[in-house]
């Protein structure tokens, strides 16, 4: 024991002296945030990149991590205690300050602060252990970060899960409040993950403008009258003029009565035709919300779209 102890000292005091070394000697700097740092440097970008279509490098996470470390007279290294490695302390800095940069450059939106129920977890989906780890952390309580790293960090199943509680029930119990405890912190907290690694279980319908969903589901000659036809026949149904603000909730509701209710749409097959058709979610991004292929999510959009276009039409006939 004592020795185990002596030798975490020894660890401890090695990563303050590197630390030193760095805020004291440039090309050391320079040698640890560009080459030491990479192949942590390569596991951020590329998860940055794979979650949000961008093109950062390896070369430009160091950047931003230098300069935020040597801010205010290098005052994140500075509060290093040696308690982990120099390499994990840093990539801590990194992820916090390359979101930071993205969010002020508009290269990515903030996630909407919400009701922790609205969202749910896509941890699974990031290779980088290290990363799922960091994130776990987030949670302190032992019992909800213990079933928190086995699900996440271990992907630990079955038996490799439940052994490690006193029953099936305790350890889903435990697991359920870990999730909806690290939701919380994600959201109620200054963190870079949330973009992340939260979705929304149902994506509320956008205000979007009359014509720009119309001539997504008309494009005959006759577009015109039309969108005519269909002004008219919203102003009768919401007892308002302003189509911009009706349009999104009656399309929703339509959608909901006509194809949800009446089961010839699952509540999956809405919720496919809601986001591609409100936002335009990409196949892929939708794929991997669902666990299918990209192809898999076109084809069923196509059928859907075919269907709504076909209702709708009949809906503006009965109602003009």
């Amino acid at each position: 024991m004592a020795k185990t102890k002596v030798s975490a000292q020894t660890k401890a005091a090695a990563e303050l002296a590197a630390a030193r070394r760095i805020m004291n000697d440039e090309r050391e700097a320079r040698h640890f945030f560009y080459s030491k740092m990479r192949p942590k440097n390569i596991a951020l970008a590329a998860t940055y990149n794979n979650m949000f279509s961008l093109d950062l490098t390896e070369d430009s996470i160091a950047t931003v991590t230098y300069e935020e470390c040597m801010a205010d007279d290098w005052q994140k290294f500075r509060n290093f205690k040696g308690e982990i490695t120099l390499t994990g302390w840093t990539a801590r800095i990194a992820t916090q300050a390359v979101y930071s940069m993205l969010v002020e450059e508009r290269f990515i939106e903030p996630v909407s602060r919400s009701k922790a129920t609205d969202y749910r977890l896509k941890l699974l989906s990031i290779s980088d252990e290290y990363l799922r780890r960091e994130i776990v952390n987030l949670v302190e309580i032992p019992e909800m970060n213990r079933a928190l790293t086995l699900h996440y960090v271990d992907k630990a199943k079955g038996e490799a899960f439940y052994r490690h509680f006193a029953c099936k029930a305790e350890a889903d119990r435990w697991l359920r409040l870990g999730e909806t405890t690290l939701i919380e912190q994600l959201l109620n907290t200054i963190n870079p993950y949330a973009d992340i690694v939260l979705s929304l279980r149902k994506t509320p319908a956008p205000v979007i403008r009359f014509e720009q969903w119309h001539d997504r589901t008309d494009e005959d000659e006759q577009a015109g009258d039309n969108r005519e036809m269909l002004r008219q026949a919203l102003s009768q149904i919401t007892g308002s003029d302003n189509h911009d603000k009706n349009v999104s909730e009656v399309l929703d509701a339509f959608v909901e009565e006509t194809f949800v209710k009446t089961q010839r749409w699952s509540a999956r097959q809405a919720e496919v035709w809601r986001r591609r058709f409100f936002f335009d979610m990409p196949s892929a991004e939708l794929a991997e919300i669902y666990g299918v292929r990209p192809s898999y999510i076109d084809n069923m959009y196509f059928h859907l779209k075919n269907e709504f276009n076909i209702a709708i039409k009949q809906w503006w006939e009965a109602n003009k």
